[in-house]
């Protein structure tokens, strides 16, 4: 997910810190590469966004928007496979109401996935590619760092 390096498009507030820690010092320290993913409420939506974003983003325009985004990160998945690279997982923010994999934002925490994880989902599905999504928060960051860890085998 963009946000976790680069919280400052979360919205048009002065956020910190700008990525979440221990993330990508765990990646790096592990010799894995980060491909970044475009934020999708940025695209959607900009940064000036507020009130409720989920149902923004399930409007007919953001939806045909998040779907060619996700069929566009499945063709890069796919590239990196077919090149001889091994493509862990997806990385999305829980409770982001584009990117939550375990639980989205909508008038506080609701269960399910983001619009954009829903659509990244059903493209990956679609595609036959198994990609696991893994889900953190900087709030419960230890967890968070656990499950990459089990995911990277470390």
């Amino acid at each position: 997910a963009f946000c976790d390096w680069s919280s400052d498009v979360c919205s048009s507030d002065l956020m910190t810190p700008s990525a979440m820690p221990g993330i990508a010092e765990l990646l790096i320290a592990n010799q894995i590469g980060i491909a970044q993913m475009p934020c999708p409420e940025l695209g959607c939506l900009g940064l000036g966004r507020e009130g409720m974003i989920y149902d923004q983003l399930c409007t007919h325009g953001s939806r045909r928007y998040l779907r060619a985004l996700a069929q566009d990160i499945v063709y890069q998945a796919r590239q990196y496979l077919g090149h001889g690279f091994k493509v862990l997982g997806v990385v999305g923010i829980n409770c982001s109401p584009s990117c939550g994999v375990d639980c989205h934002a909508y008038n506080g925490e609701a269960p399910g996935r983001g619009a954009f994880m829903e659509e990244l989902t059903a493209a990956l599905r679609e595609d036959g590619l198994e990609l696991p999504l893994i889900g953190v928060a900087d709030e419960k960051m230890d967890q968070s760092l656990a499950d990459l860890k089990k995911l990277i085998g470390v």
